[in-house]
């Protein structure tokens, strides 16, 4: 597994989908405001471009060309796969020579992490001679106190990431 190999400060959501229930309404001043969601729960989009930049960090493309990361340059994109999983595709240039690329790669929430896992590269025809491997791909998710990340899909061009909470703080 590959963690903590990007920077994992800050990235853009296309867009935040949350829906609060029983929230407890305190005085401030001369007037109201939210302080408690009993419950919180929603999804954040990330586009495939988001995550894909992700995927384009120099530590983490050293990480996974181990060895050849000095003669071979690797470009990767993201695209739905037909089983509700990410495809990865690009190319990696060896010495000058461009050669297509592509893997399957499934999502899963595990211990507050997003794991992209792939499958074997497929499209180089030496590739078995090389050091690329299929890698599990761990990106660190901070969740405020009261809320945690509870799944991963894919919709057209974007990953979920579903998240949930109780007595979650709206005062921060």
């Amino acid at each position: 597994m590959l963690d903590g190999v990007l920077p994992g400060e800050a990235f853009y959501a296309d867009r935040v989908e949350m829906t609060l229930g029983r929230v407890r309404i305190e005085r401030s001043g001369a007037r109201f405001v939210p302080a408690v969601a009993e419950q919180v729960t929603g999804v954040i989009h990330l586009t495939f471009a988001d995550v894909a930049t992700f995927l384009r960090q120099p530590e983490f493309l050293r990480t996974i060309m181990a060895g050849i990361d000095v003669v071979a340059r690797l470009d990767l994109a993201l695209a739905n796969d037909a089983d509700g999983g990410l495809r990865i595709t690009g190319a990696v240039e060896i010495l000058g020579s461009r050669f297509p690329i592509s893997t399957s790669a499934g999502l899963r929430i595990d211990d507050g992490k997003l794991v992209v896992s792939a499958a074997s590269l497929e499209g180089v025809p030496f590739l078995g001679a090389l050091q690329v491997q299929p890698f599990d791909l761990v990106l660190p998710l901070r969740s405020p106190p009261g809320m945690a990340f509870t799944g991963v899909s894919t919709a057209p061009g974007e990953v979920l990431l579903e998240f949930a909470g109780t007595d979650f703080e709206l005062r921060r």
